[in-house]
């Protein structure tokens, strides 16, 4: 038979208590359109994930941006009714932003 001491056990108890799970950590991410549409965002929209060749003058509303992977065609200047879709290292669209 094992003896335990008050001190002992009382760690015992401290130390599995450490072991007991918590409860998970959540995050949310918004994917949507922005709230404010300054630039036709939302009827882009259904674009996300499309080939860049998808993303023709006649889809797009004039003035839209494209920007690749790694950050060419990105604007100097901030227009809020510009509509800019920045691709992927595949070359699809991966997000859509006023700007």
């Amino acid at each position: 038979m094992t003896k335990f001491t008050v001190p002992a056990a009382l760690a015992a108890v401290v130390a599995l208590s450490a072991c007991e799970p918590t409860a998970p950590t959540t995050t949310t991410v918004v994917t949507g359109p922005a709230a404010t549409d300054t630039c036709n965002m939302r009827a882009a929209y259904g674009l996300l994930g499309q080939p860049s060749t998808a993303l023709t003058t006649g889809v797009l509303p004039p003035g839209t941006l494209i920007v690749t992977f790694d950050g060419a065609g990105r604007a100097a200047d901030y227009n809020p009714q510009r509509l800019i879709v920045e691709l992927d290292r595949n070359g699809k669209a991966a997000s859509l932003r006023c700007g």
